[in-house]
């Protein structure tokens, strides 16, 4: 399922910021897949808190290093909170950095789990 939602967010990167405006199947598409890769992080994460303590508490345990807390914390209130509603700018200008993080987060999480 994860690279399913990937290659949704991913389809925002190959056109222009103009394209990316101008096309709303495109932008759904695309914020439907930043909802599926946020959900799965959540799902493998096992969290079933506040995501923004999820995200602090996987970083104060070690799980998480503090560049990527922080990281998750900036997208999580600019993005993953109400993708719906952020700014169509601001989202097509962060695919990348979503489609990265939610990775490396999912993976120091994967990591976590079979060090234990």
């Amino acid at each position: 399922m994860f690279w399913d939602y990937y290659r949704m967010v991913e389809e925002g990167t190959k056109v222009t910021l103009d394209e990316f405006l101008s096309n709303p199947e495109l932008k759904k598409r695309v914020k439907e897949g930043i909802k599926g890769l946020f959900n799965y992080f959540l799902e493998v994460s096992g969290g079933k808190e506040d995501p923004l303590d999820l995200i602090w508490r996987l970083g104060r345990q070690g799980v998480f290093p503090a560049y990527l807390v922080q990281e998750m914390d900036d997208l999580y209130n600019l993005i993953f909170r109400d993708v719906d509603n952020a700014d169509d700018k601001i989202v097509y200008s962060m695919l990348v950095r979503v489609m990265e993080d939610i990775e490396e987060a999912i993976n120091y999480v994967k990591e976590s789990r079979n060090r234990t």
